[in-house]
């Protein structure tokens, strides 16, 4: 591919990925996407694989989970409003994808974040900040933990996964 042609791949698929962050709760299939961007479904799916080095359908899962995480860690809104918010179908799909990506249920992080917020592991003005293109948390080591936990979560059981994520948390 020339590098002309791969910069402006580059950054088409840029686009696509703020457009995912920024609007979850669409309806994002390849075909909606594709006629969005003016870009044919066959060719956005090769491109977007060869840049990234995944598929589109699970860029655009992990985006809503990672999204909903925060959600979950750091606001009050109810389950059943995160998985609206983050474009999933209901609450038990959303429940069951959450799970399958991060091998702890919604309902166990959001308990284990109250405790360590109880036993004033964690700050309570600890919130998701919501920005033009993204949600942010307001804290850097908030966010390092988080990515940390994505990345460990996968090695381990799911009693690990709760001490895992706590240790993170309080550290």
């Amino acid at each position: 591919m020339k590098d002309e042609t791969k910069l402006h791949h580059q950054h088409t698929i840029k686009l696509i990925k703020n457009y995912i962050v920024a609007n979850p709760e669409n309806k994002l299939t390849l075909k909606y996407l594709s006629q969005q961007f003016y870009i044919s479904p066959f060719h956005l799916s090769r491109v977007f694989k060869f840049i990234n080095n995944q598929s589109l359908k699970n860029y655009i899962q992990n985006t809503r989970l990672d999204k909903a995480f925060g959600y979950i860690a750091y606001s009050s809104l109810k389950i059943t409003d995160i998985a609206s918010i983050t474009g999933f179908n209901g609450t038990e799909t959303f429940s069951r994808s959450f799970k399958r990506q991060f091998k702890i249920s919604p309902d166990d992080l959001r308990n284990i974040i109250k405790e360590l917020k109880h036993k004033n592991h964690l700050p309570d003005n600890i919130r998701v900040v919501v920005q033009n293109e993204s949600d942010v948390l307001k804290s850097n080591e908030i966010n390092s933990c988080i990515k940390n936990f994505s990345v460990m979560r996968k090695q381990k059981s799911s009693s690990q996964n709760r001490s895992l994520l706590s240790t993170l948390l309080i550290n």
